[in-house]
This record gives C-alpha cells, sequence and structure tokens, in this order.
C-alpha cells in the first residue's frame, strides 16, 4: 500500500467522523420536532383510527348478512363504547381542541424551518378555536398577498396561505403575487385571470 492511498483514506476516514458528529457541536434554540415515535397522541389517533375501521366493517357485514342482529348490536355498542373512551383521552391531552394543538404544532415547526434557512418569521398568529366555522379575516403587518378564501395576508414570497393552505394568486406571465381584487399585475402590467 503505498502512502498516498494512506493519507487519502484516513482523509475521508476524518472527514466522515466529523460529518457524523456535526449534528452534536450545533447548538439550536428551537426545539426538535416531535417524531412520530415520540408523539404522545399518535399511539391515540392510530386507535381511533383502527376502531373507526372496526366499526365500518361490522356495518357492513351486518348489512350484508354475515352477522346476525343479537351479535351485532353488542358488538357495536363495545366498539362505540371504546371510540368514546379513546376521543375523551384525546380531548384530555389536547385541551378539548385537537385542531388547535395541531395548528399550534404547526405554525411552530414551520417557523423553525424559517429560521433555519434565514427567512424572515411572521409573529405567531393567535390560533383561535373555530368550532368548524369557516376562519375569519384578519388584519396583519404582514406585506404579502392576502388569501382569496380567509384573508390573513402571510409573508412576501409565500405560495400558499399559511392559514388554510389555499393557493394564492399570482400573475401568470411573471409570476408576482396578487391580490384577490387586483386586475392587473403591479410589476407587468398583464390582466389578473
Amino acid at each position: 500500500m503505498n502512502l498516498g492511498a494512506l493519507l487519502f483514506g484516513a482523509g475521508l476516514l476524518l472527514v466522515t467522523v466529523a460529518w457524523t458528529l456535526r449534528p452534536l457541536f450545533q447548538s439550536s434554540d428551537e426545539p426538535a420536532p416531535l417524531t412520530d415515535d415520540e408523539n404522545p397522541l399518535k399511539e391515540l389517533y392510530e386507535q381511533r383510527e383502527a376502531i373507526y375501521t372496526a366499526i365500518r366493517e361490522l356495518d357492513f357485514d351486518y348489512q350484508t348478512g354475515k352477522i346476525a342482529e343479537e351479535d351485532y348490536k353488542p358488538l357495536r355498542d363495545q366498539y362505540v363504547a371504546q371510540g368514546v373512551e379513546i376521543l375523551k383521552r384525546i380531548d384530555e391531552l389536547t385541551g378539548g381542541d385537537g385542531r388547535a394543538a395541531l395548528e399550534a404544532e404547526i405554525e411552530r415547526q414551520v417557523a423553525a424551518l424559517r429560521r433555519q434557512r434565514g427567512q424572515p418569521v411572521a409573529e405567531p398568529a393567535a390560533v383561535a378555536s373555530s368550532g368548524g366555522r369557516e376562519p375569519t379575516v384578519e388584519t396583519s403587518t404582514a406585506v404579502g398577498p392576502a388569501c382569496p378564501s380567509c384573508g390573513h395576508r402571510g409573508d412576501p414570497g409565500d405560495r400558499f396561505c399559511s392559514r388554510c393552505g389555499t393557493p394564492l394568486p399570482v400573475c401568470s406571465q411573471c409570476g408576482s403575487p396578487l391580490d384577490s381584487d387586483d386586475r392587473f399585475c403591479a410589476r407587468c402590467g398583464a390582466p389578473a385571470q
């Protein structure tokens, strides 16, 4: 073995070890997002979906005549009772509003990603329990285009509304953002569609 190959191998080993240990030496102000294994609600959500599936299959079997009514009713009642218990535990862990907790976690992770990329981070919007109602129009100091669905103003360069996920309107000619009430692009003058 010659000296050049030995030095190359040692250098490659050193680079590999440094690359592998790099995350241990980086600090982050933002906590790491929860992985699926660390999420305390993951198991409850999986159990909920299993109960929903079992009830659907039981209903189908009953409707097709595979299960007699005297067997169907107690089984269905048992599954429904299990589902209610799971939903109660989910409500306890999420404070009764799983959607608000989920939206807050999504906002936190999006802000962390934007900080890592050096992008501007908007102030976190208050996540209100909407109870299934349409989102309300809010005013903001952000200068991005207004969402045509909920009125939320995101950050410049956003392609989708950070509140409801609706695609934001852009000019078909130059790609610059448009407000929902714009009739022409302010940048190139093309008619808005």
